[in-house]
């Protein structure tokens, strides 16, 4: 059965601290793109407003970027990266084998550790040195990119009216496991109907 959802401007903010405050950095980041009260945003657009060159996600981006083929280059095992190119400015690179939702997330994601000005760690391991990001960064990270793409004060009315975590997610444009990851993180779970 479809639901009719009616959603009125509110600023609610979830209760968890942490998360509140990236709410706001991420409404801001809303606002500036021109998003309205519970529409979905494209992470991509923010482009416009950091230092990001170009956003690589599709074999097509990668292939004119590098001038061929790169076709059955990539790894399943990586999501995305950022890399400082020059004079402060960056290149978001997303594996194209992924999913359109997976990638719209994963650039969400790489924008909230620049938001955050994240700096990487180095970790020895048997093999070599990996570079990354502590826990508490990708954390920040992650809840940035769901932030961005999911709104608190409208999903928490979606829920509220017994919208289903599939029917969140097709209306957003993610998958059904960022929607379980953001109302986990905001405490909205138990409210949800899967």
């Amino acid at each position: 059965m479809k639901r009719d959802i009616t959603l009125r401007y509110s600023n609610d903010l979830p209760g968890i601290p942490l998360q509140r405050e990236i709410e706001k950095f991420t409404l801001a980041d809303r606002k500036a793109l021109g998003c309205r009260f519970g529409e979905p945003c494209d992470p991509r657009q923010l482009i416009k407003f950091h230092d990001v060159t170009k956003i690589l996600e599709t074999y097509a981006s990668y292939n004119t970027h590098y001038g061929r083929s790169v076709q059955g280059e990539f790894e399943q095992r990586w999501s995305g990266v950022t890399l400082h190119i020059n004079n402060g400015n960056y290149i978001i690179m997303i594996n194209p084998d992924h999913s359109l939702s997976r990638r719209t997330f994963t650039i969400a994601h790489e924008f909230g550790h620049l938001v955050f000005n994240h700096q990487t760690v180095t970790i020895t391991t048997q093999k070599s040195l990996e570079t990354r990001y502590s826990d508490e960064q990708e954390l920040e990270a992650h809840s940035y990119g769901l932030a961005l793409l999911l709104p608190y004060a409208p999903l928490l009315q979606i829920v509220r009216q017994g919208a289903s975590v599939s029917s969140i997610a097709n209306h957003y444009g993610i998958s059904m496991d960022a929607v379980a990851m953001r109302l986990k993180l905001t405490g909205l779970w138990k409210m949800c109907i899967p």
